[in-house]
C-alpha cells in the first residue's frame, strides 16, 4: 500500500509541474499531505521555503534552522507553530510582524521582503509574451478565499458588479481563484461573466509561487475584496492595487477546529483598516504611500541577493549548531568545504560571530611599584626560560610524531581546539589569492598552529607555512 501512494505522488507531482494556470481539474486536487525537508513543515505553505533555497542554488534536502511565516496576518495572531521549535529564529517577511512576535517568543526574529520575488517564473520569457499578447491589458482579481479549515462567504454578485466597474476598460479580466474554492464550484458564477479562471494551485503544489508570480506578472491591475499576501507579492512586482472593502462572514469545516481567531482579531486591527484606506482609488499607479505601507507589512523595497540570503542561512545554521553540539559544527564546516563553491568561504566569516561569547573575567596579573624595568624583570621568569623551551619541544615533538594530537603552550590536549577566527581569516585570504597560501607565523610555538589547522585547510594549498620565533 505504501508502494502504490508512494507512486500515485510521484506521479501527481510530475503531473503538476508541468500543469499551467489554466488547469482548474489539477490545481484544484486536494493534496493530503505536505512532502517536505523542512523541520518547521510550515515553512514549505506554498513551497516558501523551497523557493528561497532555489534561488541560494543549495541542495533542496537541507532545511532551514528557522520558522518562515507563510503569510502576514493581521491582527495580534501568532500561530504557535511559527514560535515554538528548536531553531534560534523566525522569519517573516515585512517589519510589521517583527513587534508583534517578538512580545510572543525570545527568539531572533527577522525579515526578508515578500517571498515571491525569489521564486522563478512558471513561464519562460516566450510564452509569457505569447500569453501577454493575448490578454492585452488586464485586470488581475483576487476574491477573498477559504482555507483547509474555514469556509468564507460574501456577496458575490455585488463583488462582480464592482469587478464589472473597474474592468470596463481592460481587455481581459483574469479571476485568480484559490484550489479550496474551486472544489466549491465558487468560480463559477464568476466563468459565466466571461471572466478567465486562473489558479496558482494548491497550498502544498510546488509551483504555487512560480505560478503566482507568472499570474501576476501578466496582470496591469489587481483588485480584491480582502487583504492577502497578494496585495504585497503585486507591489513588489510593480503591479497596483484597488481594495473594495466587503464584509464577510465565516464557518469552520470542523466543529472540533476553532480556526478563526486571525477573522476576529483582524476587523479590530489598524494596519488591515488602513489598508482599505490606503489602496482606495481605482487609477493603475503605485503611490508612495501604498509602497511604503506595503515595505513596512510585506517588506516590498527589501530584496537579498543570493550570497547574501546564502550568508544569513549559514549564520542561523551555526547558532543552531552551537546550541545544540560544537562538534557537529566541525562536522558541518567540513561539508561546505568539500563543496567546493564561494559559499563556503563567506561561511567562514561567519564562524567568529559563533564563538563571539566571551566570559567576563577577573582582572589578574602582577602589581606593585618599581623603581626601574630590570629591578622588575630580576623578580620574574619569562618565555626565554629554558624549562619552557625544553617543555614545548617536547610536546610538539609528539604532535609532530602522531604521538599527541594538540599541544598548545606546551600542554597536551587529547584533542584540537580550533580557532575559528582565525580560519575564517585564512579562507578568506586564499579565496582570494586563487585557493593558495604562504604564511609566516609569528611566534608559532614551533609550529603548533600548522599541526593543529593542517588538517581542515586541507582543501587550499599551503606552498608555505614559515615560523618565526
Amino acid at each position: 500500500m505504501k508502494l502504490v501512494k508512494k507512486i500515485k505522488y510521484k506521479f501527481i507531482k510530475n503531473k503538476l509541474k508541468k500543469t499551467g494556470i489554466f488547469d482548474l481539474n489539477w490545481l484544484s486536487y486536494d493534496i493530503k499531505n505536505l512532502i517536505t525537508n523542512e523541520k518547521c513543515y510550515q515553512n514549505d505553505f506554498y513551497f516558501n521555503a523551497t523557493a528561497l533555497k532555489e534561488y541560494m542554488n543549495i541542495d533542496k534536502k537541507e532545511h532551514l534552522k528557522a520558522s518562515l511565516e507563510h503569510a502576514t496576518y493581521m491582527g495580534g495572531f501568532v500561530w504557535d507553530a511559527d514560535i515554538i521549535h528548536d531553531f534560534p529564529a523566525v522569519i517573516m517577511q515585512g517589519e510589521m510582524r517583527k513587534n508583534i512576535v517578538s512580545q510572543k517568543t525570545d527568539k531572533e526574529i527577522y525579515s526578508l521582503g515578500t517571498y515571491i520575488q525569489y521564486a522563478k517564473s512558471f513561464y519562460s520569457y516566450k510564452e509569457f509574451e505569447e500569453l501577454k499578447k493575448a490578454f492585452g491589458k488586464t485586470l488581475l482579481v483576487f476574491p477573498m478565499h477559504s482555507t483547509h479549515w474555514i469556509n468564507l462567504e460574501y456577496n458575490v454578485s455585488d463583488f462582480i458588479n464592482k469587478i464589472k466597474e473597474v474592468g470596463k476598460d481592460y481587455d481581459t479580466i483574469m479571476v485568480c481563484m484559490y484550489w479550496k474554492d474551486i472544489i466549491k464550484n465558487s468560480h463559477i458564477l464568476y466563468a459565466k461573466e466571461g471572466f478567465k479562471i486562473v489558479s496558482a494551485g494548491h497550498i502544498y503544489d510546488e509551483k504555487f509561487l512560480p505560478r503566482l508570480k507568472s499570474i501576476l506578472e501578466l496582470s496591469d491591475m489587481v483588485i480584491s475584496n480582502d487583504v492577502g499576501s497578494y496585495v504585497g507579492q503585486a507591489i513588489a512586482l510593480n503591479v497596483p492595487v484597488y481594495l473594495y472593502n466587503q464584509s464577510y462572514s465565516y464557518n469552520s469545516v470542523d466543529s472540533n477546529v476553532d480556526d478563526g481567531e486571525e477573522y476576529d482579531t483582524r476587523l479590530k486591527d489598524e494596519n488591515y483598516l488602513n489598508l482599505f484606506k490606503i489602496f482606495n482609488s481605482q487609477i493603475p499607479v503605485i503611490t508612495d504611500e501604498q509602497r511604503n505601507f506595503a515595505h513596512y507589512l510585506w517588506g516590498v523595497n527589501k530584496k537579498l541577493t543570493p550570497n547574501q540570503m546564502r550568508l544569513f542561512f549559514d549564520e542561523l545554521e551555526l547558532k543552531f549548531l552551537n546550541s545544540q553540539n560544537r562538534e557537529m559544527k566541525g562536522n558541518f564546516l567540513v561539508r561546505k568545504i568539500k563543496q567546493g563553491n564561494k559559499r563556503t568561504i563567506v561561511l567562514f566569516n561567519l564562524i567568529k560571530i559563533s564563538y563571539k561569547k566571551v566570559k567576563e573575567q577577573e582582572q589578574y596579573g602582577f602589581f606593585g611599584d618599581y623603581q626601574t624595568f630590570d629591578e622588575v624583570k630580576n623578580l620574574c621568569n619569562g618565555y626565554s626560560a629554558d624549562n619552557i623551551l625544553k617543555k614545548t619541544l617536547e610536546s610538539t615533538l609528539k604532535v609532530k610524531n602522531k604521538e599527541a594530537i594538540f599541544e598548545r603552550d606546551s600542554y597536551i590536549f587529547d584533542k584540537i581546539q580550533y580557532s575559528y577566527p582565525l580560519l575564517s581569516c585564512l579562507f578568506k585570504v586564499a579565496v582570494e589569492n586563487n585557493n593558495t597560501l604562504n604564511i609566516i607565523d609569528f611566534g608559532g610555538a614551533l609550529g603548533s598552529h600548522y599541526f593543529q589547522n593542517k588538517e581542515i585547510l586541507h582543501p587550499i594549498n599551503i606552498k608555505n607555512w614559515s615560523v618565526i620565533e
